[in-house]
């Protein structure tokens, strides 16, 4: 790898493996974000749709955390398939706020397991952040 690209580029890809898989984990975390993000702006009342895409999205980005692993630290790739194991979880839970035929009461319960959820995966990852910067 030429110094160049090392001193322009080696932001974009510091703790990947150096492999052809693993490089493409930027480009395929940017293509979910904005195929996402295009799809709720331009069709806000089509929310099927929006759901779908971001379980499809939330599957295909887990598979490939799964099997690519494209990360050097294996605690870093642990981390990362926990977070998009609860980004999963949470898009399929989504799917029961769209529903007119549910019941309110199961609306509310969907909704306290969405949050409580959310809230468990933001004190495990401040903790994370806390314990990285004591040790």
């Amino acid at each position: 790898m030429s110094k160049y690209f090392q001193s322009e580029y080696f932001p974009l890809y510091e703790g990947l493996k150096y492999k052809k898989e693993p490089l493409m984990t930027n480009v395929l975390f940017l293509l979910r974000r904005y195929t996402i993000a295009a799809v709720f702006v331009s069709m806000p009342s089509q929310r099927l749709l929006s759901i779908g895409l971001f379980v499809i999205w939330s599957f295909v980005t887990l598979t490939f955390l799964v099997t690519v692993k494209p990360f050097d630290d294996p605690k870093l790739n642990q981390d990362e398939i926990i977070n998009e194991a609860t980004i999963s979880f949470i898009a399929y839970i989504s799917f029961s706020f769209i529903d007119p035929k549910n019941e309110l009461e199961l609306i509310e319960v969907m909704g306290l397991v969405f949050i409580t959820v959310c809230s468990l995966n933001i004190v495990y990852n401040l903790s994370l952040m806390i314990l990285n910067s004591i040790y």
